[in-house]
C-alpha cells in the first residue's frame, strides 16, 4: 500500500494569479518605467506565462 502511493503520478498546473492593471501609475508595491507599467505590457506577460504553464 505504501508503495503505490509512492509511485502515484498526479498532472498538477500551477496557478499564477495575474493582475492587469487598467493605467499607468506607480506606488510603493508597483514600480517600474512606463513600459513595464503598461495593461498591454501586462497582458502581454500573461499570455506568455499562460503559454509556458500550457506545454
Amino acid at each position: 500500500m505504501v508503495n503505490e502511493a509512492l509511485n502515484l503520478k498526479m498532472k498538477v498546473k500551477p496557478v499564477f494569479p495575474l493582475l492587469v492593471h487598467s493605467d499607468v501609475y506607480e506606488e510603493p508595491c508597483r514600480v517600474g518605467d512606463e513600459k513595464s507599467l503598461n495593461p498591454e505590457f501586462e497582458r502581454s506577460r500573461a499570455e506568455e506565462a499562460e503559454e509556458i504553464t500550457d506545454r
